[in-house]
């Protein structure tokens, strides 16, 4: 496919060569995806086992010739309620800000230069021409 994907010209053939390359990338993603999954089950069932060893031999860690088994604690922060969040921030953002990232959202930003005709300050956007492709019906 190689060769013809160097070589082609014609419309019709570069949509066939794109649709072929997106469903060969889109099967390699499913084999991914099915492979990784049952690596990821046996990683869950090593903490599981890991984790009652520690606790069971009362340790935090374990060294061993071929490395140390240690527990760590995972942290995760959800906002499960956003409207109570910003108005927590907004109560002292001086104080509070810092607890938000600094992060645009895409799709405000878009439609605040659409709104106001100008860019957002402190904004910078990038658009890139990318190519998309449709199968026939």
């Amino acid at each position: 496919m190689l060769k013809k994907v160097e070589t082609e010209t014609k419309a019709d053939e570069l949509v066939q060569l794109f649709l072929e390359v997106r469903d060969e990338l889109a099967f390699l993603d499913q084999q991914y995806k099915e492979a990784r999954a049952v690596l990821e089950r046996n990683w869950e069932r090593l903490e599981i086992k890991a984790l009652a060893f520690l606790q069971r031999t009362g340790q935090t860690n374990a060294k061993t010739d071929y490395g140390t088994l240690y527990k760590r604690i995972d942290t995760r922060i959800n906002v499960s309620d956003p409207q109570r969040f910003i108005d927590h921030v907004l109560t002292n953002p001086e104080e509070n800000i810092f607890l938000m990232e600094h992060r645009a959202c895409k799709t405000a930003c878009q439609d605040w230069i659409r709104e106001h005709n100008k860019d957002v300050p402190g904004v910078q956007i990038k658009h890139e021409a990318k190519i998309g492709v449709r199968k026939a019906s």
